[in-house]
């Protein structure tokens, strides 16, 4: 059953799961995105953050390696969790859901699109399934930490070994 629900929910748009509960009144979804984002910023102190995610920015951004978030939350959502932890400087672009929830590819290739790199030189990093099924979607290399990298400490030394 965990597994179903990182699968099936984890990382997935209240948009989405509400559609798939069966509610399309377009005015309930946007009541219930609406409660959803506020409860999320309300509970922003819970939210935990990789404790090597500031040194990997640090060393990707010394590489001169163009950074971007691709999220399903609103990109003034995006930006308040970046600016609590103090890690938004390090992002030369966000993406939020303004242009198309994941798994669709709409918002990596926005993304590729805003950091003007090519697709080939593109990597998407995530941490669910969804982010797999959007890289595939997008035709983006993509890794998962935890499956493709086991911490997000290795990334640097990851990307060092595809890149050169």
């Amino acid at each position: 059953e965990k597994e179903e629900y990182k699968r099936d929910i984890f990382g997935k748009h209240p948009i989405d799961i509400l559609k798939s509960a069966g509610v399309t009144d377009k005015n309930e979804i946007e009541k219930r995105v609406d409660e959803h984002d506020k409860k999320f910023l309300m509970n922003l102190g819970k939210i935990k953050v990789f404790p090597e995610a500031k040194f990997v920015l640090q060393t990707l951004k010394k590489n001169n390696i163009r950074l971007a978030v691709l999220s399903n939350n609103k990109k003034q959502v995006v930006e308040a969790i970046l600016k609590k932890f103090s890690l938004l400087s390090f992002f030369d672009q966000i993406v939020g859901i303004e242009y198309g929830t994941k798994p669709y590819p709409q918002g990596l290739l926005k993304a590729i699109e805003l950091l003007k790199v090519e697709k080939l030189k593109m990597l998407y990093i995530g941490d669910t399934f969804i982010d797999v099924q959007t890289g595939k979607n997008a035709g983006v290399k993509t890794i998962i930490v935890g499956k493709d990298i086991k911490y997000l400490g290795e990334l640097p030394k990851y990307i060092e070994k595809i890149v050169c």
